[in-house]
């Protein structure tokens, strides 16, 4: 599985989803520390954040793909 993590996780989680098998990335390894969260979504990979406002990024992004849930 392809993973982006959010500049708010620690990059101490790459290494053991890699130990698993998955393709692992965090936003300050792309470069991607400083643009908006919405951009983060463009890299097609399951999104891993803590931050609380996610459903208001998730809205914003409009678009469908890896990582996304509109529950409504």
């Amino acid at each position: 599985m392809r993973f982006l993590l959010d500049m708010n996780v620690s990059p101490m989680v790459i290494e053991a989803r890699r130990a698993d098998g998955h393709d692992v990335a965090h936003a300050g390894e792309l470069g991607m520390g400083n643009r908006p969260d919405r951009n983060l979504f463009a890299q097609d990979r399951v999104l891993i954040t803590f931050d609380l406002d996610f459903g208001d990024i998730v809205g914003s992004a409009a678009r469908q793909g890896p990582g996304y849930c509109f529950c409504g």
